[in-house]
């Protein structure tokens, strides 16, 4: 998103136009991360781009926090039967190959991102459920929990405040901020390996990639002949500028859930 404000902030007025006089243009003052096939500014496509799996994305953390935490206190706090068929649940989740149940569900979904999502955050709730259930059982050889059900606290509260917030809130946070990092990888290495674009408004920046990196095979080629006949058909720099800048856009999302996601624990366990 900084490349988009970044590209954007130039003289140009619109940099969602098509314009094929354009197409892999190398980056200038109106436009520092160059242009694509279709003479559209990079920057621009790169921030239509997060469409694709922004509410994936959410959807995936969500699914992942809420059965993180129901799961984990089935099995910390409930115990029994329950306990246990909760942690054979989860460890047959866990067993599942998750690209493999990635790629069946954006195959089966129609290539649906939001099914994707879905899955995403199934696969992720084990993972969550065995962090909250490990300070559940902590809490509960402390004598904490039986000291505040003799103190006639409710179990709600015990289970919502002072276990799940007091105690977890920070491996929530962290958890579902990298599931939604994980959706925004798994989008790009679908797009990227299966080729499907989600929609003519919405270009996936892993469909963006394999554009780029055809591209940029070629202009290997036109390099060579630049270097050895001092001229070539096409610009040897052409995909470059969307390669590099697709590679940092991933690159940054990853940094930013992990920054943000860090310090929003931090505030939680300060507060706990």
């Amino acid at each position: 998103m900084l490349i988009a404000a970044l590209a954007t902030s130039g003289r140009v007025g619109r940099m969602d136009r098509i314009d094929d006089t354009r197409a892999w243009a190398p980056p200038s003052p109106a436009c520092i991360t160059g242009y694509d096939e279709s003479g559209r500014c990079v920057a621009w496509s790169i921030a239509g781009g997060v469409h694709s799996f922004l509410l994936p994305g959410v959807l995936a953390a969500l699914i992942a926090g809420g059965g993180g935490m129901a799961f984990g206190v089935l099995q910390g706090y409930a115990g029994g039967g329950v306990g246990r068929s909760s942690r054979r649940l989860m460890a047959t989740l866990e067993a599942l190959p998750r690209l493999v149940m990635l790629v069946l569900a954006f195959s089966l979904a129609g290539y649906s991102m939001a099914a994707v999502g879905m899955v995403l955050g199934i696969l992720g709730v084990p993972s969550l459920a065995a962090e909250v259930a490990v300070r559940f059982r902590e809490l509960e050889r402390s004598d904490y929990f039986q000291s505040s059900r003799a103190h006639g606290l409710r179990i709600s509260r015990i289970v919502l405040h002072h276990g799940l917030y007091l105690s977890c809130a920070g491996d929530i946070v962290r958890r579902m901020m990298l599931t939604f990092g994980q959706m925004m990888v798994a989008d790009t290495t679908l797009t990227y390996v299966l080729g499907k674009n989600l929609s003519s408004a919405e270009i996936s920046w892993g469909y963006q990639l394999r554009n780029s990196l055809d591209c940029l095979y070629d202009s290997l080629w036109a390099l060579e002949d630049w270097l050895r006949a001092g001229e070539t058909a096409i610009p040897w720099y052409q995909g470059w500028s969307q390669f590099v800048s697709i590679m940092l856009a991933v690159l940054g999302v990853l940094w930013a859930t992990q920054v943000i996601g860090e310090a929003l624990a931090r505030q939680m366990e300060r507060k706990g």
